[in-house]
C-alpha cells in the first residue's frame, strides 16, 4: 500500500526538513500569479532550489501552469533540464487568458534522464460536477492521473510543495506511487485529508 504524508505550513520550511535525494518526482501546480486568490500575487521561484536539493540527481520535474507568462515563468525556473511543455486539453472547460479564452494547461516537464514513451503529448480531460472541491483552482482528477501514468513509476515518492486541494496525493496513491505534499492553507488541508481518506480508507484497529 503506497505511504502519503501531508505537512501543513510553509514549502520552504518543511523541505529545509527533509533529506537530500530522497524523492524521485516533484509534480507541482503552484500559484500562477494571475489573481485568483490572495495567494496568487506572483509566480513563486524559490523553492524550486529546495526542491532540487530534496530531489534525486535523476528526479523529474512537473510544473504545471496556465499557458502565457506562468508557463514560460516555470520553463525558465526549469532551465536546462527543461525537455518539453505537454498540453491539458480541458475539452469541456475554460477560462479567461490575457487575449482570449483557454482550455488548455500548461505541463511543463524537466529531467535529465526522462525516457522516451510511446505517448502523445496532449491529454484529454473531461470535468465532471461530482469532481469540484472547494478550492478556486483544483487540478482536475483525470489530468493528474494521467501526468503521474506517464511521466512516473510505481513505488516512486512524488513530492508536491503547493499541494492545494491535494489532487497530486490522491492521483498518486491512487497510481501505487508513494506522495508527501506540503500546503500551508488548514482549510485546504482538510480537504486532503478527507480526499485522501476516500481513495486509501484508515487501516482497521488491531487490539
Amino acid at each position: 500500500m503506497p505511504n502519503w504524508t501531508l505537512y501543513e505550513g510553509d514549502c520552504l520550511e518543511v523541505m529545509r526538513e527533509l533529506p537530500d535525494n530522497s524523492v524521485d518526482a516533484v509534480v507541482t501546480d503552484p500559484p500562477y500569479g494571475i489573481g485568483k486568490a490572495k495567494w496568487d500575487r506572483y509566480f513563486p521561484r524559490d523553492w524550486y532550489y529546495e526542491a532540487l536539493r530534496v530531489a534525486k540527481k535523476d528526479a523529474v520535474f512537473v510544473i504545471i501552469t496556465s499557458p502565457g507568462e506562468p508557463m514560460r515563468a516555470a520553463i525558465e525556473l526549469l532551465g536546462d533540464s527543461y525537455r518539453t511543455t505537454m498540453a491539458g486539453w480541458l475539452s469541456n472547460g475554460m477560462t479567461r487568458g490575457p487575449i482570449s479564452f483557454g482550455n488548455w494547461i500548461a505541463v511543463s516537464v524537466g529531467g535529465k534522464n526522462i525516457k522516451w514513451r510511446a505517448m502523445q503529448d496532449v491529454i484529454r480531460v473531461v470535468i465532471r460536477p461530482s469532481e469540484k472541491v472547494d478550492h478556486p483552482s483544483p487540478k482536475p482528477p483525470g489530468l493528474m492521473l494521467e501526468v503521474v501514468r506517464r511521466l512516473t513509476e510505481p513505488g516512486w515518492t512524488i513530492l508536491d510543495p503547493f499541494a492545494g486541494s491535494g489532487t497530486t496525493l490522491w492521483a498518486a496513491v491512487k497510481e501505487g506511487r508513494n506522495a508527501i505534499g506540503i500546503e500551508r492553507e488548514p482549510a485546504y488541508c482538510e480537504i486532503i485529508r478527507k480526499r485522501m481518506a476516500e481513495v486509501q480508507p484508515a487501516l482497521p484497529l488491531v487490539r
